[in-house]
């Protein structure tokens, strides 16, 4: 049975708001996790992981003593991920070694002796001695001195052919490129990114070319969410945490202060002294996110029945990617295909706009998606031809425009630098408090790394 009040209620189920309430139960705290299934929390960022977020949630795992995280392997199935552009089409494989081929083989910059002869090597050697700079820069990443002010660029000796890779991809991508044209690497890291980060990105700081370089040669595994977040639920309740399936009827607020939410459930009002908000509020909500940066929603189209659930042995459905120069900072940058069989839907990442109606945004969004198959996909009838506009999915957010000189900042960016986000009234347009934006998106460009290295350092108030 729901309390009256909470000391902190988590709004929007997701693996991650589940580790938060884990952490606060651990201080002893009474938590509250509300599964409303009209928050948008269901995005590529949340669930499709690299080595790097493996070992950072490995890291925060044996830190705060919740083994699950030491090992997802039970929670994992391997995928790949082909981003298809105007004049190439690269493709992630399924070892370190498979990554690095593609990499030297599309992109004539890394044809260097180092890694040529890195090529030569033992796959399984290579695979390890990227898993051991991945901690490095985890134990570096989390340390309390970085935290606390800027500080050099991560540097490593330790794997020269991961340092030379991180070098050459951080160099050509601050090339200039001739013309308006944006190049074929910065094409694919903004597709990259918005398919497995929930960020559109345009431009790299030195403390996240490393990061980027680690998550681009790694293997990608997709999170088998639903039974990880089963499995963190039993955990939940055993400490002593409650968790309720309930859509938020309306809030309370008191001087433009969220008091309480009022459930469509029988238990009614619940108030808290922490309102941690997971999920983006629903358009016609009374809560909304304001970024400093443009934002997008994904615009969806399925066919076949839903996507289906797989044991975590069987892969995952396979992703394509698609974009071009002329789309990127436009509203419409990124989209993108999840398939298997005959099964899958088609998103597009559409820029907001106020009192924007999504069904104003699907003839555009569907001639992008369908040019772009057509052009990546040139055979007969296809099952996406089908496809039926279905829902928003999913929150984006753009990473700046490269070479705007004046969001480049003096000193590098590190995970305690936050975006700029307010959480207001949508009626009267006024901030409010006692509510705050959790989640990888809070991050300023690490993602999920960025979220579990907070998660370290939260405190209730």
């Amino acid at each position: 049975m729901l309390k009256s009040r909470y000391q902190a209620v988590c709004l929007g189920l997701s693996p991650w708001s589940l580790i938060h309430a884990l952490l606060l139960r651990q201080q002893g705290r009474d938590v509250l996790v509300v599964d409303d299934g009209s928050l948008a929390t269901d995005a590529p960022g949340l669930h499709r992981l690299t080595l790097l977020e493996l070992s950072a949630l490995k890291e925060l795992g044996l830190k705060k003593h919740l083994p699950m995280l030491t090992d997802l392997s039970p929670f994992l199935r391997p995928t790949t991920l082909t981003v298809h552009l105007p004049a190439q089409q690269w493709v992630t494989g399924h070892s370190v070694k498979e990554n690095l081929r593609e990499f030297v083989r599309k992109f004539s910059f890394l044809q260097t002796s180092t890694m040529l002869a890195t090529l030569e090597r033992d796959g399984a050697e290579l695979s390890a001695e990227l898993e051991k700079v991945t901690q490095e820069f985890v134990q570096w990443f989390n340390s309390p001195i970085v935290r606390q002010r800027a500080m050099l660029c991560f540097t490593s000796s330790t794997v020269p052919w991961v340092s030379e890779f991180q070098r050459l991809i951080s160099e050509e991508h601050a090339r200039p490129y001739a013309g308006p044209e944006i190049s074929p690497l910065g094409q694919l890291l903004a597709a990259y990114s918005a398919t497995t980060d929930q960020v559109v990105k345009y431009r790299l700081t030195p403390h996240e070319s490393w990061a980027l370089s680690f998550r681009l040669l790694s293997p990608l595994w997709e999170l088998d969410r639903r039974w990880f977040e089963r499995e963190l639920t039993r955990e939940l309740h055993e400490a002593g945490g409650h968790t309720k399936k309930a859509r938020i009827h309306s809030w309370q607020f008191y001087k433009n202060r969220v008091e309480a939410a009022l459930l469509d459930t029988y238990e009614g009002v619940i108030s808290h002294d922490r309102l941690l908000l997971y999920g983006f509020p629903p358009p016609e909500g009374q809560l909304q996110c304001l970024f400093s940066e443009r934002t997008f929603r994904g615009v969806e189209f399925t066919w076949g029945d839903p996507l289906r659930l797989h044991p975590a042995d069987e892969e995952a459905p396979v992703l394509t990617a698609f974009t071009s120069s002329s789309q990127l900072g436009t509203t419409l940058p990124v989209g993108f295909m999840e398939n298997e069989g005959n099964h899958g839907r088609l998103v597009a990442v559409v820029a907001e706009s106020l009192g924007m109606k999504q069904e104003f945004a699907y003839q555009e969004a569907w001639e992008n998606l369908s040019g772009h198959l057509r052009r990546a996909l040139p055979f007969g009838s296809t099952p996406w031809e089908k496809a039926r506009p279905r829902r928003s999915w999913g929150f984006w957010v753009e990473d700046g425009v490269r070479g705007d000189k004046k969001s480049t900042p003096k000193t590098p960016l590190m995970h305690h630098e936050r975006r700029s986000v307010e959480v207001i009234d949508r009626i009267n347009q006024e901030p409010l408090s006692g509510v705050e934006l959790w989640g990888p998106l809070r991050s300023q460009r690490f993602g999920l790394i960025g979220f579990l290295a907070d998660l370290r350092w939260d405190q209730l108030k």
